[in-house]
């Protein structure tokens, strides 16, 4: 846990402008063993901190590249439309375009359910 958290303090800082969420990252580890009897709340912090990143990173790329990951999306998601509700949609779509946003920016996952 503290390697992965560690190689996200070092990515969201080679990125550049993501210094707060880079401190946030490193003042979670200074404090990481008081986590290890609640993992779920560190994980609710490290999916804000995402939810903040993504954020960010959506209002740095550009209109073209927006456009495209929204056409990408639409064409996946075209079959399953009909099949699923609007809740199921609208969690699938920002599950999609923020990984592609972090794709595309170069930022990397924070979540725990992403430590390889």
């Amino acid at each position: 846990m503290r390697a992965h958290l560690e190689k996200a303090g070092r990515a969201l800082r080679s990125a550049g402008g993501y210094e707060e969420i880079a401190a946030s990252v490193e003042e979670l580890l200074n404090g990481i063993e008081g986590y290890y009897q609640d993992l779920e709340d560190l994980d609710q912090r490290l999916t804000a901190l995402e939810d903040k990143m993504a954020a960010l990173a959506r209002t740095r790329l550009s209109d073209e590249a927006l456009l495209r990951m929204r056409k990408d999306l639409d064409f996946q998601l075209k079959p399953y439309r009909g099949k699923m509700t609007a809740d199921q949609l609208s969690r699938l779509e920002k599950s999609f375009l923020d990984r592609k946003v972090y794709e595309e920016s170069g930022l990397p996952r924070l979540s725990l359910f992403y430590i390889a």
